[in-house]
């Protein structure tokens, strides 16, 4: 139990802010909007690019920070340029990039290939289609997916419906250590700088607001968001997370489906942690 008051909520976005049509419910905005204008900081920590959190940045009542690519990006989009926006990046090697384009193609897999505003792909598979519906945003199609001077923040594999369940685990086990891959959803992976994650990046944040991480509550759903809940004071797993994750929670809310971000605020009220 937290000695402290929370006063920084890190929350996943992906199967934890939104329900499963990918909306923000009305009961999870107005709850943060509530913790919002008491003065508790909301971070959005997601696998998702600053590009692709505008959409759902126009559901909510304010602008919060983020902590994008699964660790790899902190911003504050209420800066007025994309430019001033990050106070943190880290990015893959344009080699090491390069090696992970190449094993994925010779699986037949379409990497995404993610700078903070920009989503390149080579083809529109049915996987990038259904990513780009969901997401509300459409990837540039390009043969060149790598800068020549600047490596990417983030590499996306997506494997296909019915593919073998361990294909994905073979490419990370191709690529590791060195950068890192990591799990978002079962059928995506993360590939993303050397050492980051999500519970690095908070804690990084969280510094730079002064605060340490006995004040730091985090609530999530998928294997990238284990270490943030660990070493969170108070780490809360949705009621539709992975065993793994409920596993090291200190609570279970309910599903993303069931407001289940609300009720963990309501949780937090009612142990006099916000």
């Amino acid at each position: 139990m937290p000695q402290a008051p929370i006063r920084l909520i890190a929350i996943d976005v992906d199967g934890t802010l939104l329900d499963s049509s990918h909306r923000v419910q009305a009961a999870v905005a107005m709850s943060l909007a509530g913790l919002h204008q008491r003065g508790i900081r909301i971070v959005l920590a997601t696998a998702r690019s600053p590009q692709l959190m505008e959409p759902v940045l126009t559901q909510l009542g304010f602008l919060p920070f983020l902590i994008c690519f699964s660790g790899a990006w902190i911003g504050d989009p209420r800066s007025q340029s994309t430019q001033q926006q990050s106070f943190f990046e880290r990015e893959l090697s344009v080699s090491a990039a390069q090696q992970v384009i190449n094993v994925a193609s010779a699986y037949d897999l379409e990497p995404n290939v993610f700078y903070p505003f920009a989503w390149r792909v080579r083809r529109l598979t049915p996987e990038v289609k259904a990513e780009s519906d969901i997401t509300q945003t459409a990837p540039s199609l390009t043969p060149e997916l790598v800068e020549k001077a600047k490596g990417p923040s983030k590499i996306l594999i997506i494997s296909r419906p019915g593919e073998e369940a361990d294909t994905l685990q073979r490419i990370a086990n191709a690529i590791s250590p060195f950068p890192t891959a990591t799990f978002s959803k079962p059928n995506f992976l993360e590939v993303i700088a050397p050492g980051v994650n999500k519970a690095r990046s908070l804690a990084i944040f969280a510094e730079r607001l002064g605060l340490d991480m006995s004040r730091v509550a985090a609530i999530g759903d998928g294997l990238n968001d284990i270490e943030m809940i660990e070493a969170s004071a108070f780490g809360i797993a949705m009621g539709n997370a992975a065993a793994q994750v409920k596993s090291v929670a200190d609570w279970v809310t309910s599903s993303q489906d069931d407001a289940g971000v609300s009720e963990a605020v309501r949780e937090l009220s009612r142990r006099g942690l916000v």
